[in-house]
């Protein structure tokens, strides 16, 4: 049996993911969502759930005067999102009750 280098178990994980384009996606999907309650500040407080589906952001809020306020920052919440996650996951935001 030949020994061979020790790999950081971080460089064994990242070059797993790296290999597959499913978890890829799935990974930066994830951050996407853990972005949003950064992103979107005190608002993120005031909605039930968020979900994303086929390049989508879904976001369920309390409130009419919380969906106005979401609706009026949604291309640069779109962007700021994109931007920390460091490709282009979110396409559109659309908001429930």
């Amino acid at each position: 049996m030949k020994r061979t280098d020790p790999t950081a178990i971080g460089d064994l994980i990242s070059a797993l993911i790296d290999s597959s384009e499913h978890l890829k996606k799935g990974f930066a999907e994830n951050k996407a969502l853990q972005e949003w309650k950064r992103v979107a500040g005190r608002i993120a407080d005031e909605t039930k759930d968020v979900y994303l589906r086929d390049g989508v952001l879904w976001v369920v809020c309390s409130s009419a005067a919380v969906r106005n306020e979401i609706m009026m920052r949604r291309s640069s919440l779109v962007t700021e999102i994109n931007n920390r996650v460091g490709q282009k996951v979110v396409n559109m935001i659309r908001v429930r009750f």
